[in-house]
C-alpha cells in the first residue's frame, strides 16, 4: 500500500515532465499539434486499459488491520445483528459541515491549502 502511495504521488510530477519534453519534440508548426494530442491521449489511455485488464476481483489480502477485523469480526451476542465492529452513526451533512468549520485546525488547513 505504501509502494502504491508513492508511485500514485510521483506519477503526476512524472507525467507533467513527460510532458514538457515531448512537446517541443513533437510540434515544430501548428499542423503538428493534433499529434501531441494523440500522444498524450495514447499515453494517458495505455495505463488505464492496463489497469482494467488486471483489474482483480477483490484483493488477495486486507489492505489493513481493520479491514482484517472487519472480515472475521468476534462472535456476535445472541440476538445481535449488527456487525460488533459497526461504525456509530454519523451526523448528516450540515451536521457534520457545521461540527468542521468550528474546529480552528480546520481553518488553518484550508488556509495552508489555499496558499499552496
Amino acid at each position: 500500500r505504501v509502494a502504491a502511495t508513492a508511485v500514485g504521488s510521483t506519477s503526476n510530477g512524472l507525467g507533467v515532465t513527460i510532458g514538457f519534453l515531448l512537446g517541443p519534440r513533437l510540434v515544430s508548426q501548428a499542423a503538428d499539434f493534433p499529434r501531441l494530442l494523440e500522444v498524450s491521449a495514447a499515453l494517458a489511455v495505455a495505463p488505464c486499459l492496463c489497469a482494467l485488464a488486471h483489474y482483480p476481483e477483490a484483493p488477495s489480502r486486507p489492505p489493513s488491520a481493520a479491514a482484517a477485523a472487519w472480515a472475521s469480526p468476534p462472535a456476535v451476542a445472541a440476538g445481535t445483528t449488527e456487525h460488533p465492529l459497526a461504525p456509530a452513526a454519523s451526523p448528516n451533512f450540515a451536521e457534520g459541515l457545521r461540527l468542521v468549520l468550528a474546529q480552528p485546525s480546520y481553518g488553518l488547513l484550508v488556509l495552508a491549502a489555499g496558499i499552496l
